[in-house]
């Protein structure tokens, strides 16, 4: 099951050290480098360049997307949006996607998150985490708490089972659903 999580944005501006950090409005060839690095993913959306311009910059929303480099190389990528619902300003962080080798940058990906759409008015941050996964643990010790709100999936009948009941092995995230 998936849960949301949420935060309320704490007062501190959070600048991942040994990284540069590009905003940009599209995605070239490092997202597919990127992908390559996060092989242990087995139950996923394939998300490579093809697929995140197609979601992200075809799509008629507006996102902000930043690329996170440390010596040159690209370790991740981010995608946020901010939204309102019944007059309250949420920011969401729609998609992290980062290398098997550096899982260190997530934490630091959703500090900055946080911070970068608090700056941006936003009152509440939500995510979609895997429950009682190692991510999970992530997003918790970044200040994110848990509101439960389950989403169930349906399984193919010609899916790996075994892989199906990892969560290690599962990459799902805000941007994988239709509401947004």
């Amino acid at each position: 099951a998936i849960d949301i999580m949420m935060a309320i944005p704490g007062l501190f501006f959070h600048k991942p050290k040994g990284y540069t950090i590009k905003e940009e409005q599209n995605f070239g060839d490092e997202a597919d480098i990127l992908w390559a690095k996060t092989k242990k993913l087995k139950n996923s959306i394939i998300k490579d360049k093809t697929y995140l311009t197609w979601r992200y910059i075809n799509n008629p929303d507006e996102y902000n997307i930043f690329k996170f480099y440390k010596n040159d190389e690209i370790t991740g990528i981010m995608v946020l949006k901010q939204t309102t619902r019944k007059g309250v300003s949420f920011g969401e962080i729609i998609e992290l996607i980062y290398s098997d080798s550096d899982i260190t940058i997530l934490k630091d990906m959703i500090l900055y998150a946080i911070d970068y759409l608090k700056k941006h008015g936003c009152a509440i941050v939500q995510a979609w985490v895997i429950k009682d996964s190692a991510i999970e643990k992530i997003y918790k010790s970044a200040g994110l708490f848990l509101k439960r709100s389950l989403i169930k999936l349906l399984l193919s009948p010609n899916s790996d089972i075994e892989a199906f009941y990892k969560k290690e092995l599962w990459s799902f995230s805000q941007g994988d659903g239709n509401d947004i």
